[in-house]
């Protein structure tokens, strides 16, 4: 991915390679202590943070556009091609989680609902339009979800069978920043 804070380190055609060897969607959840959460008619919701970079399964990506265009509210904020909300203003419903281990947008609330300062929306988005809020009945479905993926955000190409990927920052991964070789 090239973009505006990041730097390709290896070939089209070798992530290309690894991504197709799954069909599983890869999503970074951050701890649980860093999740928006509030209390709703007696149960308690959260909004699971991720990383802003998700690689999709097709299946999720096509969930997460049909779910865009039902529960997004952005289109009445626009004026002249610039939307005027603030950020962390949710303009947008967030559904519970189906029995189905998908968002069932016929059960939503307005994400203005579980109040979180200094959120931005890339932050929760996938999650939550695909797989809906996390509640605790629905724990087990979610851990299988976080299992099938892989955390690509820290990867180390310097091992004995590459990728390695990392979900937080470790002492590795800080290691491998100050061992830097010419060969990058």
């Amino acid at each position: 991915v090239v973009g505006d804070s990041t730097l390709p380190l290896k070939s089209l055609t070798r992530m290309r390679d690894i991504l197709l060897r799954t069909s599983s969607s890869d999503i970074c959840p951050s701890p649980p202590d860093e999740w928006a959460s509030s209390k709703i008619s007696g149960t308690r919701y959260y909004v699971v943070k991720h990383h802003r970079w998700v690689i999709l399964s097709r299946r999720h990506a096509d969930i997460f556009v049909e779910n865009w265009q039902k529960m997004s509210k952005y289109s009445s904020f626009v004026k002249h091609g610039n939307i005027t909300v603030e950020p962390g203003d949710y303009k947008w419903n967030t559904p519970r989680m189906g029995l189905d281990g998908f968002a069932n947008t016929s059960d939503a609330f307005p994400r203005g609902n579980i109040a979180v300062p200094s959120r931005c929306p890339e932050e929760e988005v996938f999650t939550t339009l695909i797989f809906g809020l996390f509640e605790n009945k629905m724990r087990s479905r979610w851990r299988s979800l976080f299992s099938a993926g892989k955390c690509r955000t820290y990867v180390n190409w310097k091992c004995e069978r590459p990728p390695e990927e990392f979900s937080r920052v470790t002492p590795l991964l800080r290691q491998l920043a100050l061992n830097t070789t010419e060969d990058g």
